[in-house]
């Protein structure tokens, strides 16, 4: 059985008519109670996602892919919805780790960029195991022109420590070109996905018109 941690009433962003987000903390899953529903974290990364059942054999719907959310409920009008998420936090050392990071991260950046979702800054990413895990969605479909628009790298005011890629907890990361590399691939990979499993998403999609418009 799980000990809990500790409870937190003012993690995270303040939403509709301010009030915050809940974490509950134990030594294996963190527990967020929204004030609000969850039809996006489930949508776009919960493990029983449409669009995860679309991507089939894809390594962005595989384990260490982007759909490691327990949704628990994300009824469109809930106002209160709660979700878990496994949490192994590890930060990547060696070398090969660190690419193995960059690749899925390159692969979470293209998926992003691809459904326009922003505002995925280091507070909205936890650290699950050698990757990082989207734990809220604000923002989608939005009209992206760069993939730095999605927050996971630096735009405007916005800081390398701030992305995701501050988990990395170093400055220099692309100074080895194999990194960059990795990145690259990763997001590559994921496009060339998503391109062509893009009837099926849809198709996916169909039966969620009415939350989607």
């Amino acid at each position: 059985m799980a000990t809990a941690v500790g409870v937190s009433a003012r993690a995270g962003d303040i939403h509709n008519f301010r009030r915050h987000v809940v974490i509950a903390l134990s030594d294996a899953s963190r527990l967020v109670i929204k004030p609000r529903s969850a039809f996006w974290e489930w949508l776009f990364f919960g493990q029983n996602s449409p669009i995860r059942s679309a991507l089939g054999d894809s390594f962005l719907a595989g384990k260490n892919g982007v759909f490691g959310l327990q949704v628990i409920s994300c009824k469109p009008h809930l106002s209160q919805v709660v979700y878990l998420e496994r949490q192994v936090p590890s930060t990547p050392k060696n070398p090969n780790l660190v690419q193995e990071f960059l690749y899925q991260y390159g692969g979470l950046l293209a998926y992003a960029y691809v459904f326009g979702i922003e505002d995925l800054h280091i507070e909205n990413l936890v650290q699950r195991g050698n990757r990082l895990q989207v734990v809220d969605v604000e923002v989608v479909f939005g009209n992206l022109c760069l993939p730095n628009q999605t927050h996971l790298f630096p735009l405007g005011n916005l800081t390398w420590s701030q992305t995701g890629l501050g988990h990395l907890k170093v400055n220099s990361v692309f100074s080895e070109p194999i990194n960059l590399e990795s990145l690259l691939s990763g997001y590559l990979h994921a496009s060339i996905q998503i391109s062509e499993k893009s009837e099926k998403i849809l198709s996916g999609l169909e039966p969620y018109r009415g939350e989607l418009t």
